[in-house]
């Protein structure tokens, strides 16, 4: 929308319409002459250009362990359009990194300086649980040190690892 400023004695743009605003019909070159109090004239010449829409630049995402609320995703930023741009993700947060999250879709807006829109979409994965069989070896009598148990993991996904706990205590 172009506005030759209030206060003039009459108005005339490229299209032959007579009123303070105009509304542009994309990027080009718009004219307005404008008449003064004193009946004096000016003629004054536009380029509007086109900016382009924002454009997201990557998300990282971590998924989520089953029944758990631990994923993220990790908004790497936007180019194209006019900066500064505001986030908006589909559960309300305007961040953006998204933490303790639960397996699914998550959307996100992004809204430049000048109210383009481009929308993304992450999907945090559920992770698959890890599959742990033991195997026990009993010892031969009380009191007996000849025991053992050995634990096989299959499955999962990576980043798990093992932990010993004492007799007194369970794994």
């Amino acid at each position: 929308l172009l506005d030759a400023g209030p206060g003039r004695l009459s108005y005339l743009w490229q299209d032959g319409s007579t009123t303070q605003t105009f509304q542009t019909q994309g990027p080009g070159l718009y004219w307005v002459r404008v008449q003064d109090a004193c009946a004096g004239y000016r003629t004054d010449t536009l380029r509007v250009q086109a900016t382009g829409f924002p454009v997201g630049s990557g998300m990282a995402v971590t998924g989520a362990c089953p029944g758990l609320s631990n994923g993220a995703v990790s908004f790497s930023g936007a180019t194209g359009g006019t900066p500064p741009y505001a986030l908006t993700w589909s559960g309300g947060a305007t961040t953006p990194d998204l933490t303790n999250l639960a397996a699914g879709t998550y959307d996100l807006l992004v809204t430049d300086a000048r109210g383009c829109t481009a929308t993304a979409s992450a999907q945090v994965p559920q992770l698959e649980a890890p599959i742990v069989t033991p195997t026990v070896s009993d010892i031969s009598c009380f009191g007996g040190s000849d025991g053992s148990i050995a634990v096989a993991i299959s499955g999962g996904s990576p980043g798990f690892g093992e932990l010993c706990a004492g007799a007194d205590q369970r794994v």
